[in-house]
């Protein structure tokens, strides 16, 4: 019997995961952000995502890096645009489609800190960087690493 559980086990491990379905939602939030800076006007698109499947893998990684290409190269955007920002959120009982509808203030309140995974910058050269989130926090960033200082300040 218990050879029997395990195989059992092993068989339902064995599966592929489900695919990853990307489904884009709105919130209070202002689609379009600009500002003025040094005379010029630039504009900032914000979107969000939610990832339903979603598992912590290369393979999804790849899938949302690919999204994130089709998506950005597939739109229009104005000649001043410095970015455009793609927040991506797996679901979850407490982030999906359901309570962003009856409550879109809860991706500040709750969201960002538990079930942000992806945040994009593109820029309209098609250059992007992404982060990776864990808890609300940076796990894994693509942006170049400055170089440490080559001085150092000593407390008095």
């Amino acid at each position: 019997m218990k050879y029997l559980i395990l195989l059992v086990i092993l068989f339902q491990s064995c599966r592929p995961p489900a695919q990853i379905i990307i489904t884009q939602f709105s919130t209070l939030n202002k689609v379009i952000d600009t500002s003025v800076s040094l005379g010029k006007e630039r504009i900032y698109y914000n979107k969000f995502f939610l990832v339903s499947n979603y598992a912590n893998s290369k393979k999804v990684e790849k899938e949302i890096d690919s999204f994130v290409v089709v998506f950005t190269s597939g739109n229009n955007y104005h000649a001043n645009t410095a970015e455009i920002r793609l927040y991506f959120y797996k679901e979850t009982s407490k982030t999906n489609l359901a309570v962003i509808k009856q409550n879109p203030r809860d991706i500040d309140r709750y969201s960002n800190e538990h079930d942000l995974i992806y945040y994009y910058a593109v820029k309209l050269d098609g250059t992007f960087e992404r982060e990776k989130y864990k808890q609300g926090e940076i796990i894994e960033n693509t942006a170049e690493q400055l170089p440490k200082p080559k001085f150092r300040i000593e407390p008095r």
